[in-house]
């Protein structure tokens, strides 16, 4: 099914209700792309996307940012499944999704919001990809992640970054953010500055709670009062030459 494409200098405002049972009363399913926005890297005619309890269930992707700055965009208080672990409905009948919310360049986006219901990402592969792009995520809860194109299944990630270019990018993730009964909660790769804060924790993670392989690139890694790290195999991973390194564990 197509989704709702939004162009550049386009806005798209869902914003749904809760019912009785804090069930988001509107979904959007069995799409390719739910909610695609496609920029156009000028800076100028920046799309803008407001969801808001919305509910998204068994698509290829949910959410699709790409080539331009979001900052004026939220995504909060969302519902991100996949019931059926994977696609019902032709033309990819029968294939597993693989990331809730797709960032490629993007300068910024928000991703959550504070004094709200929180995001929640389950049953796929990953519940954020960044693609040499910049994000703040707070408010979201990452559990239950299943990568289901391994047999048996393993659990899956909570954020995936990617970026092999020498501009950096950042990856801030702040308060009220959980990341329970996953392989990796954070996995990061190449040129990326990292600040974590703030969360309030990393639980059942049976590889690494946060992985951060950056080669050679000179970054900035920050991990500061994370209130609880329990039942994870190794904590934080970092390899790479060059890091600016601070850290503050409350436990």
């Amino acid at each position: 099914m197509a989704g709702i494409t939004v162009n550049p200098g386009g806005v798209f405002n869902f914003n749904g209700s809760l019912s009785g049972n804090d069930d988001n009363l509107c979904k959007i399913e069995n799409a390719e792309v739910a909610v695609n926005a496609i920029g156009n890297g000028s800076g100028s005619l920046n799309p803008s996307i407001y969801l808001n309890h919305v509910t998204f269930n068994n698509n290829l992707i949910s959410t699709k940012l790409t080539d331009d700055n979001y900052g004026s965009t939220f995504l909060r208080s969302c519902k991100y499944e996949c019931e059926s672990a994977y696609l019902t409905k032709a033309p990819h009948q029968g294939v597993y999704p693989q990331n809730h919310i797709l960032l490629e360049d993007v300068t910024e986006v928000t991703i959550g919001g504070s004094g709200n219901v929180p995001n929640t990402f389950t049953d796929i592969y990953s519940g954020i990809k960044m693609v040499r792009s910049n994000a703040y995520v707070l408010a979201s809860h990452f559990k239950d992640l299943k990568n289901n194109n391994v047999g048996p299944s393993q659990n899956g990630i909570g954020i995936i970054t990617e970026n092999s270019t020498n501009v950096t990018c950042t990856l801030e993730v702040g308060a009220a953010t959980q990341f329970k009964n996953l392989h990796r909660g954070i996995f990061s790769r190449g040129n990326f500055n990292i600040d974590i804060h703030n969360v309030v924790y990393f639980r059942d993670i049976d590889d690494i709670s946060i992985a951060l392989f950056h080669s050679n690139y000179n970054n900035k890694v920050v991990i500061d009062n994370v209130e609880d790290f329990s039942r994870t195999n190794i904590g934080v991973l970092v390899s790479g030459k060059k890091f600016i390194f601070s850290h503050r564990f409350q436990q």
